[in-house]
């Protein structure tokens, strides 16, 4: 009620003013009254004084003095609107770049997922020695009847295939999986536990409102229409509800029941009695469940399940994570994109020392001004006030340029990331609405508020510290506090330039060393084919009759995806475990990608077939296992416990395997890594269970290729083709991670070195305008040009080089964080050192040309008569 009546007063001051001035008048006429009568007594007082403390007893006198300061700086501002401008440009490019980081941020790892009560949804998974273990499907029925297990849970599994021609990434789900979600439906309904009653059946499909609207055109009469998946026809029931694309960080576009699981994938069923681990678990906390209770359960349950297995596959741990939001936050993913928020918050931090010291330099100039009000009885802490109100102006109208900055950031990357992606990647992009929220105007506040105590508070505090005397004259001696403040933002935006521009070199010469590595293998005219297992022998077969084809091998894993697998084994004539690469390739593998073999020869068409215990090693591991000696005709070892990637659910079937060919080296893995440091390739057919992929090599071109190819597949039945993309559009792919850093760390540091130079000579502009008296004396008592030109350049560069020097160090000191996470990143290149710092150097020197030509342009007499 007391706040209500103050407001009250305050809206209504105008008539307490008017009462007020009224009653004053009354008393000042009593007092003259009282006095012509020949009365004695106190005076009457300041009628000013007398308003004054009336206003403060009504207790809003703080929002006038508010408004007055506002209303002062409106006006400050109105006069230089060029300062204002520059201020609130500088501010909200800081504020704006940041803002697009955190708008990503939030949308992946803050948004929750548009699912009933998200935050009780979590994944569940148990460990063993060989690794991360998926769930069979009588383990997920046993652990979902589980009364001890306090949660409900549904089974997914990921499904790469194309609907009707186009690429889609889909799941296949229980029949709980929606029910228990509870995302909805825009259009028809989801699927219900009835379609996943049986294996085999359930030929229905929910499409995602993305899929729905960019492949079908948001058609109304899409339920009920026939969609072929690997020579399946779908019916759709439905489209999901409004903001539901899955859950995790992958996009969605289809979802269709699990008991589909070997119809489309082929294989072993797991629903047969080999029962393949596959799934992943989604699982309900009930309520007053705790994530805690959950996971040991789960571990107690997992643990008595796995207790008849092999040592390496029982249950040793089990987690729980998070599916409120696409992605967990976790220390281990924020220590991850840590350098990423750095550099960001770095270019802002470089925006707001920039501003500071125009702040600075703008209270300066006004010190004159300052101490008139100082003498007036103004305090500091007015002052200060008065000045971190003009601070605020101008960062409210920043927030706003920043909202805007970012969300054209926003649509301008999205544009350049569709434009520039390699089609094999391209058509894998799913980008979610990356739409500002209640957090992302938060953040943007926040983040304006804390830039306004960057760039604002801190001079006001330093300005208001001058000599009263000294200030009333305008004169400000060399050692000034604020002078070292300056110096300090100066060489402070020097370090962090410095640093950014460092990285960025060390970023383009990756670049350029992963562009231009030689993969020693064919990649035009070459290309990738996946499919289910059930299609692929037949297509392999018919694409050898096809016209324009070469040839066409099996592979494991194809070249250029992704680092390859890790076995450990044992080299004859070694007692020691050796952790290698390898691969299960066709026979026709090194001809189509045309890796030549050194010496020996490749697996023959029977061999392969009846998977032989043989290998073709590459040179580098000959070298590495038999250094100095014949490779052929050693053999290798593979110990029973078998340690390789336990996630591949490949591993050779035999037991030792005898050297016949060495190849020539090639990159096979990340092409980032350099020369595959060794590689076991082991023989198998293009259709056998467990390959990935078919290699077809074409004459003719990339386009007839792909005509031909397509042909060839379409007599076979729709869509049993899930990818078919050229090889060198998959090395492209793989190069272009380091293009996308290149890109962005340039940015960053081509925007902090305009930011540095911009500010350097701002700074120097003003001292040399400070300066004038001192430079026309200087001048009339003989100083040269050159003298004078020396004097302003030296004491810039004395800042940079100081600045400079602290940025490369600081670079050396993160390098380490660097050095071990790809072989072409290179954080001690010396190279992109020294160029970094003779850029900034020499950008910083361009800077005071025209504040030295200023300062050498002065008239010593004109000079001499300013004051």
């Amino acid at each position: 009620m007391r706040l209500w009546r103050k407001l009250r007063q305050w809206m209504g001051r105008r008539r307490f003013e008017a009462d007020l001035a009224e009653e004053v008048r009354i008393h000042r006429e009593m007092e003259a009254e009282y006095r012509r009568t020949g009365g004695e007594g106190r005076h009457f007082g300041s009628t000013a004084l007398a308003l004054e403390e009336s206003r403060e007893a009504w207790g809003f006198g703080w929002l006038d003095s508010l408004a007055q300061d506002l209303r002062y700086a409106w006006r400050g501002f109105r006069k230089a609107p060029a300062f204002a401008l520059t201020v609130v440009g500088t501010i909200g490019l800081g504020l704006g770049l940041n803002t697009t980081l955190f708008t990503v941020f939030n949308t992946y790892m803050l948004q929750t997922i548009a699912v009933h009560d998200p935050y009780s949804l979590y994944e569940v998974w148990w460990e063993s020695k060989d690794g991360t273990y998926r769930a069979t499907w009588p383990q997920f029925e046993e652990l979902r009847r589980q009364n001890a297990v306090p949660a409900d849970m549904a089974a997914h599994d990921f499904l790469f295939a194309s609907v009707d021609g186009r690429f889609g990434l889909g799941e296949l789900v229980s029949g709980n999986y929606f029910p228990m979600l509870g995302p909805g439906a825009s259009l028809g309904r989801t699927i219900e536990p009835a379609d996943a009653s049986a294996p085999g059946t359930g030929s229905v499909m929910v499409l995602s409102q993305s899929a729905w609207k960019n492949w079908y055109g948001s058609d109304p009469n899409i339920l009920g229409r026939k969609l072929w998946l690997r020579g399946q026809p779908f019916e759709v029931i439905g489209v999901a509800g409004s903001g539901f694309a899955g859950v995790g960080d992958v996009v969605l576009d289809f979802w269709i029941p699990i008991t589909m699981h070997a119809r489309v994938n082929g294989g072993e069923s797991i629903f047969g009695p080999a029962h393949p681990a596959r799934l992943r678990v989604l699982a309900r906390l009930k309520p007053g469940a705790t994530p805690e209770a959950v996971r040991a359960s789960v571990l107690a349950w997992a643990k008595g399940n796995t207790a008849d297995l092999p040592a390496e596959r029982r249950a040793l741990s089990a987690q729980i994570v998070s599916r409120a939001t696409a992605i967990a936050i976790s220390p281990q993913l924020l220590a991850a994109f840590s350098p990423i928020f750095v550099a960001f918050g770095l270019v802002l931090a470089i925006s707001c020392a920039n501003v500071s010291n125009m702040m600075l330099a703008r209270a300066l100039s006004r010190q004159r001004e300052m101490g008139i009000r100082v003498s007036l009885g103004a305090g500091r802490s007015r002052l200060v006030r008065q000045l971190l109100t003009e601070s605020v102006v101008l960062a409210l109208p920043a927030a706003l340029a920043g909202f805007a900055i970012s969300q054209a950031t926003l649509r301008f990357a999205t544009w350049l990331l569709l434009a520039t992606v390699p089609p094999a990647v391209g058509k894998l992009i799913r980008i979610p609405p990356l739409e500002a929220d209640w957090r992302v105007f938060a953040f943007i506040l926040l983040a304006s508020a804390a830039a306004t105590v960057l760039f604002g508070l801190v001079p006001a505090l330093q300005t208001t510290r001058s000599n009263l005397v000294e200030a009333n004259r305008g004169d400000f001696s060399s050692d000034h506090r604020p002078s070292r403040l300056r110096n300090f933002l100066v060489a402070a935006q020097v370090t962090v330039c410095v640093l950014l521009m460092i990285y960025s070199g060390i970023m383009l010469r990756s670049e350029q060393r992963v562009t231009s590595r030689d993969v020693r293998m064919r990649t035009s005219g070459v290309f990738d084919l996946t499919m289910s297992a059930q299609h692929r022998t037949k297509a392999a077969d018919r694409l050898r009759q096809a016209p324009g084809v070469e040839e066409v091998a099996g592979a494991w894993r194809a070249p250029l995806f992704n680092s390859l697998p890790q076995i450990a084994v044992v080299p004859s004539g070694s007692k020691a475990e050796v952790v290698a690469g390898y691969n299960f390739v066709s026979p026709e593998y090194f001809s189509v990608l045309r890796i030549p073999l050194l010496r020996g020869r490749a697996f023959s068409a029977d061999e392969a077939k009846a998977g032989a215990p043989l290998a073709v090693i590459s040179e580098a591991t000959a070298r590495r296992f038999w250094p100095g000696k014949d490779a052929l005709g050693e053999t290798i070892a593979i110990p029973a416990k078998r340690q390789g990637d336990p996630r591949s659910g490949r591993l050779p079937a035999f037991a030792s395997a005898r050297v016949i060919g060495i190849a020539r080296d090639a990159i096979s893995g990340f092409i980032g890594s350099g020369i595959d440091p060794s590689c076991l390739y082991f023989p198998t057919v293009a259709g056998a269970p467990g390959n990935e992929s078919l290699l077809v090599s074409v004459t003719g071109g990339k386009e007839a290729g792909r005509r031909a190819i397509d042909s060839a597949l379409d007599q076979l039945g729709v869509g049993i083709a899930d990818q078919i993309n050229p090889l060198d559009e998959v090395l492209a792919t793989m190069i272009y991670p380091f293009r996308v850093a290149f890109w962005i760390a340039g940015f960053l540091g081509g925007l902090a070195l305009l930011l540095t130079v911009s500010g350097i000579y701002g700074v120097l502009s003003y001292l040399v305008s400070q300066r004038t008296k001192e430079i026309g004396i200087r001048m009339a008592l003989g100083a040269s040009e050159a003298a004078v030109v020396r004097m302003v350049v030296a004491q810039s560069m004395r800042l940079v080089a100081l600045g400079a020097a602290t940025g490369a160090g600081l670079a050396l000191l993160v390098a380490p964080v660097f050095a071990n996470l790809v072989e072409a990143l290179k954080p001690y290149d010396a190279s992109a050192y020294v160029w970094a710092v003779l850029l900034v150097m020499a950008a910083a020197l361009g800077a005071t040309y025209r504040p030295a030509r200023t300062a050498v342009a002065v008239d010593p007499v004109s000079a001499l008569r300013s004051d």
